[in-house]
């Protein structure tokens, strides 16, 4: 059964969270370029806060 869902998540490109992973907990899964291995794929994260303007 996981290895369904893992060979389903890395051809649809689903969104994965999950609390025990590395900040921000968001990515995709990959599939291993040899053997049966699946790996985790973090988002890129930054802060997007606007730049306060002078005199605000």
């Amino acid at each position: 059964m996981r290895e369904n869902v893992l060979a389903n998540a890395a051809k649809q490109g689903y969104l994965i969270g999950g609390s025990h992973l590395p900040f921000p907990a968001l990515g995709h899964i990959g599939k291993a370029t040899t053997g049966t291995a699946y790996m985790f794929l973090p988002v890129t994260y930054s802060a997007n806060h606007p730049i306060a303007k002078s005199g605000d």
